[in-house]
């Protein structure tokens, strides 16, 4: 057996990988339970699989001119579906990608 003496990894190293692992899994966690509230009152999930969600509601809202679209909100039952306006999908989706944003901002290095 012989050691790579290239590859071994000073104990600051190692406390840093940990650190950033940390910071990966506990901004993983936040974004997996994220919900945003829009100005008129109502909650949305703010996941990444939302985000993909609302977007394509808005793609669906731009493409056909609609201007409300059924939406299981995160403040009511799972399933339950209420009427959303095209303003409230745009603004659910710009704070749900602006919340991720910051979440994955790491603001200094640990």
């Amino acid at each position: 057996m012989s050691i790579k003496w290239g590859t071994l990894k000073t104990a600051e190293q190692i406390e840093q990988e940990e650190a950033i692992a940390n910071f990966k899994s506990n901004r993983q966690s936040q974004l997996d339970s994220a919900i945003v509230t829009i100005s008129t009152g109502k909650s949305f999930d703010a996941d990444e699989k939302s985000i993909t969600r609302l977007h394509n509601a808005i793609t669906y809202i731009d493409k056909h001119n609609a201007t409300s679209i059924p939406w299981s909100t995160a403040d009511v039952g799972s399933g339950v579906m209420i009427n959303c306006t095209s303003e409230e999908i745009i603004e659910a989706h710009r704070l749900a990608v602006e919340n991720m944003t910051a979440l994955w901002t790491l603001e200094e290095a640990p």
